[in-house]
């Protein structure tokens, strides 16, 4: 009764080792059984050797003691693996919270118990957390290009003196000596014009580039990067977040940035 008290307790305090237990009580339930068979032999054989009860080294009753011993441990053994094994498959209780609601009328009339609804909170965010937190992170995020640019002195444009490796311009396509013309709508005539690019811009955005490279014009895309929090996003992560924000979000919140009146609707 002991035993059964504590396979009871564990399965109440933590299901998940019942089915470890249950295995490892089956397993010895049968070397017990092994152990049976053997003693069971020795019985056999002490009964056609030396069993005469004027023999003091008979030893037929002590395997035959040591033989049912076996069996019960045995059985014993299996019956628990089996309760453990019933226990682990047997479905917890369900648990639900009642409320009573009383009148407080003078005829004294109560309200019947009903059941107070429960909410089961998720380990993960849910969409509306999830599209919340995104749209925090992109509002706060500062967009970047990944180059060093100053004031051109021979040409137009902003001079490209660094190239940071694995950043948006060095993915589109950016060298060192490069100078940037325009990006999007806007002139890039000086550093000024520059950061007032980058003021608008959005983590993500993608804005063709026209530069002067060798004395011959080019036409580049770029997509901004961002960076947040002390990191920089890969843009991966920011198309991931620009999606869980959604898309007429990320539209409205580009144009705003651009100071563009947003289309009414129809």
């Amino acid at each position: 009764m002991l035993t059964m008290a504590g396979m009871v307790s564990v399965w109440r305090g933590n299901k998940a080792l019942a089915f470890p237990l249950a295995v490892l009580l089956l397993f010895t339930g049968f070397l017990a059984v092994a152990a049976t068979v053997i003693d069971s032999v020795d019985v056999r054989d002490a009964r056609d050797r030396l069993c005469s009860l004027a023999t003091y080294s008979c030893k037929g009753p002590q395997y035959i003691a040591t033989c049912v011993f076996d069996a019960l441990v045995a059985a014993f053994l299996i019956a628990a693996a089996a309760c453990l094994f019933f226990l682990y498959r047997m479905p917890a209780r369900r648990q639900t919270r009642t409320t009573r609601i009383e009148s407080e009328s003078d005829d004294g009339v109560n309200l019947p118990i009903v059941p107070a609804p429960t909410t089961q909170r998720s380990s993960k965010p849910g969409k509306t957390e999830r599209v919340a937190e995104a749209r925090r992170v992109l509002t706060s995020m500062r967009p970047t290009l990944g180059i060093v640019v100053s004031n051109s002195v021979d040409e137009d444009g902003v001079a490209v003196t660094d190239v940071l490796p694995g950043k948006a311009a060095k993915a589109a396509g950016l060298k060192t000596g490069d100078a940037i013309l325009s990006i999007g709508a806007m002139q890039t005539n000086d550093h000024e014009d520059f950061d007032r690019v980058m003021a608008e811009a959005f983590p993500g955005e993608s804005e063709p580039v026209v530069l002067q490279r060798g004395g011959s014009r080019k036409n580049l895309n770029v997509t901004f990067g961002g960076h947040y929090d002390g990191r920089s996003y890969t843009a991966k992560e920011i198309r991931h977040l620009r999606k869980e924000a959604g898309a007429d979000w990320v539209i409205a919140q580009e144009e705003d940035r651009k100071g563009i009146a947003p289309i009414p609707a129809p």
